[in-house]
Parts: C-alpha cells; structure tokens; sequence
C-alpha cells in the first residue's frame, strides 16, 4: 500500500480440508490494473527485493497465476 494510492489487500488462504494440508496460497488483490502495474514494476526494479527474499525464505511457489474478478 506503501507503493501506489490504490489500496491492495493481501490474504493467506489455508486448508481446512484438503488432500494437502500442508499448503497455502497467497492471493493479493488490487484495486486495478494501475495499482497492480506499480507494485510489478516495483518488483522489476529490485525495489522490493528484501521482501521478496524474505517471502522466499518461507516458501516456494510451484505455481502461479492472475485472475481478474468483479463483484456483483
């Protein structure tokens, strides 16, 4: 939220039931494409590099991937 105006919030989802309890995922979401470009070229940059290895050092993602929504 420090990076753009836009406001972004970020959840952890954990299994309650799952045929994997140990995992997670990590969803963050932004309130446009604007917001969510800024935090990208932050990442790009290096700018949030200490994050970055922070987050790695707690987990490893095996996959990834960018949903778009609206609510209704």
């Amino acid at each position: 939220n420090e990076i753009s105006d836009g406001q972004i919030t970020s959840q952890v989802l954990q299994p309650v039931v799952s045929s994997n309890m140990n995992s997670f995922s990590f969803i963050d979401t932004y309130e446009d494409e604007v917001a969510w470009s800024l935090v990208r070229r932050e990442i790009r940059l290096g700018n949030l590099q200490e994050i970055d290895d922070a987050f790695d050092a707690l987990s490893k993602c095996s996959a990834v991937s960018l949903h778009d929504s609206e609510t209704s």
